[in-house]
Formats: C-alpha cells, sequence, structure tokens
C-alpha cells in the first residue's frame, strides 16, 4: 500500500469539490481551490529556491495549513 500524503489528500478533494469551504483561519474561510493554489504557489517558491527531495531544513511559517502542505508537496518531506 503506497503512502497517503497530506497534499495528494487536499488536491484530490479540491478537485471534488472546489468551491467548499476546506479551512477556516479566524474570521477568513478558504476553498479547497484557494487552498489548492496557496499550496501550488508556495511548493514552486520553496522548489524555486534550490529544495529537492531529501533535503532537510528550518522554515518559519505562520500557523497555517497550506504553507504546510507546500513544504510536503515541494518534495523536501519525500
Amino acid at each position: 500500500m503506497a503512502p497517503v500524503v497530506l497534499h495528494d489528500i487536499l488536491f484530490a478533494h479540491g478537485d471534488a469539490a472546489a468551491a467548499r469551504t476546506a479551512i477556516v483561519d479566524g474570521d477568513t474561510a478558504y476553498s479547497y481551490a484557494d487552498l489548492a493554489q496557496a499550496v501550488e504557489r508556495l511548493a514552486a517558491a520553496i522548489a524555486a529556491s534550490g529544495v529537492t527531495r531529501r533535503d532537510r531544513g528550518g522554515i518559519l511559517l505562520p500557523k497555517f495549513v497550506s504553507e504546510f502542505a507546500a513544504v510536503l508537496a515541494a518534495g523536501a518531506a519525500r
């Protein structure tokens, strides 16, 4: 059985329910489409900085799930 990763679950559910609310952060609600776009944008920025699979490093992020999922999607956590 292949491992299941957070960003794969996010994208799979987002494809089926893009307009539905995925997460609420304070007074702001984010749809699955919003969250997927944020993850893709941040993952691309992380990859563009030179992070590759199995790299180690520290990242200081706000407490929001899209930033965490972006780190996973960038591949450093695989």
